[in-house]
């Protein structure tokens, strides 16, 4: 009789909760669009449910199922495949362009962002670097250098399209990555470990000042001042959903309660 697949419970838990909460978001923002285009509208809804939960789910019913250690193996090969993708969502004509933003790549009646694929194969190869490195991932050659290489190489990627707001996801878990590898690796010091995640937090500032700096943030950032949003690639997100969604403010709102919700939502996806 096989045994059964350990499972770790906490980690379950909060994959379920943001599954719940994101479907609720999504629907709750769809809503208004449902409305108003029920028969363009309605299709992308049931795409997104059905593909995003159903298929999901066995997906990761199916990913449990594996040796993590098969995940080491192509872990290479599946950042060759990330960056190829995200080169080939550059080429006019191949990639899809929608809001100011050139992030999608289209696949018969559905789309694909190369942006998430190479968000999983930063994970995955990152991972497997420290596993097989082990406590030399407290050296500057073979742990710090190797992390801001494969940043380097996202940033150009995603900031060419532009995708701050993946980019800034990429880097925060690579940070977080790699103090974890290094204060956890049983023959590194405390204090030395934490000597080397002092270039990555002092860094924080420096890559704020430069994220601010880009035509696309700093626009992003102006428009947080102004009373309602404009229809511009920068606020494209926030103008949709101020005019869709019921929980946003929209021009001419007088709701505190409705101003309350919909001003920190607008900050929170101001920064995406």
């Amino acid at each position: 009789m096989r045994s059964r697949i350990k499972v770790d419970k906490p980690f379950l838990v909060i994959t379920i909760i943001l599954i719940v909460a994101g479907f609720f978001i999504f629907s709750s923002a769809s809503l208004g669009l449902l409305a108003k285009e029920s028969s363009n509208y309605s299709s992308v809804a049931f795409s997104q449910t059905v593909l995003g939960l159903f298929l999901g789910t066995i997906a990761m019913i199916l990913a449990a199922r594996l040796d993590y250690k098969i995940w080491k193996k192509w872990a290479f090969y599946l950042l060759i495949l990330a960056v190829i993708l995200n080169i080939i969502v550059l080429i006019p004509d191949i990639g899809f362009e929608h809001g100011g933003a050139r992030r999608w790549l289209r696949v018969g009646e559905l789309s694909l962002q190369p942006a998430e694929v190479l968000k999983f194969a930063f994970i995955i190869y990152f991972a497997a670097w420290a596993a097989g490195v082990k406590e030399k991932i407290s050296t500057f050659s073979m742990g710090l250098l190797p992390l801001m290489t494969l940043l380097g190489l996202c940033g150009i990627l995603l900031l060419l399209q532009p995708d701050t707001d993946n980019y800034m996801v990429i880097v925060a878990t690579g940070m977080g990555m790699f103090i974890a590898a290094a204060l956890l690796a049983p023959v590194i010091r405390y204090s030395k470990a934490l000597s080397l995640s002092v270039p990555e937090v002092s860094s924080a500032p420096v890559l704020v000042r430069v994220f601010r700096n880009l035509p696309i943030s700093r626009s992003r950032w102006a428009i947080l001042s102004l009373p309602w949003p404009e229809k511009s690639s920068a606020s494209w997100v926030r103008f949709c959903l101020s005019r869709y969604s019921p929980f946003l403010p929209c021009e001419g709102s007088k709701s505190p309660a409705i101003w309350k919700i919909g001003s920190v939502d607008w900050w929170l996806l101001e920064l995406l």
